[in-house]
């Protein structure tokens, strides 16, 4: 969670249009312009979804000009107090010559991969440069008696951002060691929750394939006698699929618009507090997929079983 107090920077943090394209250049975005009396609003999804148009016509003062938004851009943009938090306004690069620098951040791509290792290196780096302890020395310091436990200074960021729930905080970030780590974060949490739904599905339509099968002997001797009084058997091969899909579409049917609510709701509380990509309704369209899909394969073996039993 974020400490209270520290969502934003004292200053509203700007950015010239130069370095904006310059790191967008490394994420594979297209580079954007700017008019002479432009600027632009780099943000996050969440909080684009909430402006009102009174942000559109906001006006930036600089000096002796006067600056209108010429657009917003929501792609994830690193906004937990690195490229600003939340927010950052981008700006021509004239005015930025007569700006005094608030912070500074230093963005490289790498030839190859980053390791652990190297997160490790360059953390002990920035660390001594600003005089603070690696967790190691304050763990010996700890030891010598020469700190105390609430002595230790995570990070040294002045402001975090909004985003709660899953979010990682850090005045260093190493793309491929800090991603994984959250991918692997996300998976244990959500592995489970739906393993845990994909084993009450399997039960469900298990239970349902086995009633539709021990019921087909019963059914035998009417759809024989249909076959007697002169029913195709491509008739009765859709008779039997509209009476199973009748007796699999209700259960379904009703459960799709229970959890609709639930998952819905859920997704979009989830996105709000996060920053992340998506909405609630993509995630139920996602989770209906799946769950649609392990559906289908039971619904298909209970017809194709069913079809024998009464054809035998």
């Amino acid at each position: 969670m974020i400490s209270p107090g520290r969502e934003y920077y004292t200053y509203d943090t700007y950015m010239k249009l130069s370095d904006y394209n310059a790191l967008r250049q490394m994420l594979g975005k297209e580079p954007v312009t700017l008019g002479e009396n432009e600027y632009a609003l780099q943000t996050k999804v969440r909080i684009a979804r909430e402006f009102g148009d009174d942000i559109y016509n906001q006006k930036v003062e600089t000096g002796k000009e006067t600056l209108s938004l010429s657009r917003v851009y929501t792609e994830a943009f690193s906004q937990n107090g690195i490229n600003g938090a939340d927010y950052l306004i981008i700006v021509p690069d004239k005015l930025c010559d007569e700006m005094t620098p608030y912070y500074s951040v230093y963005a490289a791509e790498l030839a190859d991969r980053g390791s652990q290792a190297l997160s490790d290196d360059l953390d002990e780096v920035y660390r001594h440069k600003h005089g603070i302890l690696t967790y190691d020395e304050y763990e010996a310091a700890m030891e010598e008696g020469e700190t105390g436990e609430d002595d230790w200074q995570e990070d040294l960021l002045a402001a975090n951002g909004t985003d709660e729930i899953v979010v990682m905080i850090a005045d260093l970030f190493v793309r491929d060691v800090d991603a994984a780590e959250m991918k692997f974060v996300i998976t244990s949490v959500t592995f489970p929750l739906e393993y845990i739904a994909l084993i009450f599905i399997c039960v469900a339509v298990t239970i349902l394939a086995v009633q539709q099968l021990s019921d087909s002997g019963r059914y035998r001797f009417r759809y024989d006698v249909l076959r007697k009084l002169g029913m195709k058997k491509k008739e009765m091969n859709r008779v039997i699929f509209r009476q199973l899909a009748l007796f699999y579409l209700a259960p379904a049917a009703a459960a799709a618009a229970i959890s609709a609510v639930i998952v819905i709701y859920t997704g979009n509380t989830f996105v709000r507090y996060t920053g992340a990509d998506g909405s609630g309704l993509t995630y139920f369209g996602a989770a209906l997929l799946i769950a649609g899909g392990v559906y289908l394969l039971y619904f298909g073996a209970t017809y194709l079983g069913f079809r024998r039993n009464v054809e035998e």
